[in-house]
C-alpha cells in the first residue's frame, strides 16, 4: 500500500521531468497608440501562465492578459513562460507594435447638393473605411 501511494505521489513529476516547450499565444500585436490589447497563452493542459515585462519581472498570472493602454509609438516587449510539473519552459518573447492613429481625409465630389440630389464621399487614410451612419446606401470602402 505504501509502494502504491509513493507511486501516485511521484507520477505527476516522473511524467513531467523535463522541460515543457515554450507557449504560444493569441491576440493583436500591432495596435493603434491609446489602445490596449489582450493576448491569450496556449500551452500544454494543465500548466500555469506567466506573463513578464522586458527586464523579466513578472507582470501577470494566468492565462488572459490584457495590456495597459499604449500612450507612445514604438515597440514593446513581453515575455510568456508556462511552468507544468514545476518546471518552467523558456520564454516566448511577444513584440507589440504601436503605430500612430491614421490621418483620415474625407470629401465629397461635389461641393453642394440639393434635396433629391446625391454626391459620391471620398476617403482616404487608412486600409478602409466605414462610413457612420450607414443611411441611404451607404457603404464600406
Amino acid at each position: 500500500m505504501k509502494k502504491l501511494f509513493l507511486f501516485l505521489l511521484l507520477t505527476p513529476f516522473l511524467l513531467y521531468s523535463q522541460q515543457p516547450s515554450s507557449p504560444t499565444f493569441t491576440g493583436d500585436t500591432i495596435l493603434c497608440i491609446g489602445n490596449s490589447t489582450t493576448l491569450i497563452a496556449q500551452g500544454d493542459s494543465g500548466a500555469t501562465f506567466q506573463w513578464l515585462d522586458s527586464t523579466n519581472n513578472i507582470i501577470y498570472n494566468g492565462q488572459t492578459y490584457t495590456t495597459p493602454v499604449y500612450s507612445n509609438t514604438g515597440s514593446s516587449f513581453i515575455q510568456l513562460t508556462q511552468t507544468l510539473g514545476g518546471i518552467q519552459s523558456d520564454p516566448d518573447t511577444i513584440v507589440i507594435n504601436v503605430v500612430p492613429l491614421p490621418v483620415i481625409i474625407a470629401s465629397a465630389n461635389r461641393d453642394t447638393v440639393c434635396l433629391g440630389d446625391s454626391t459620391m464621399l471620398i476617403a482616404s487614410g487608412a486600409d478602409s473605411h466605414v462610413w457612420s451612419p450607414t443611411l441611404y446606401g451607404s457603404t464600406t470602402s
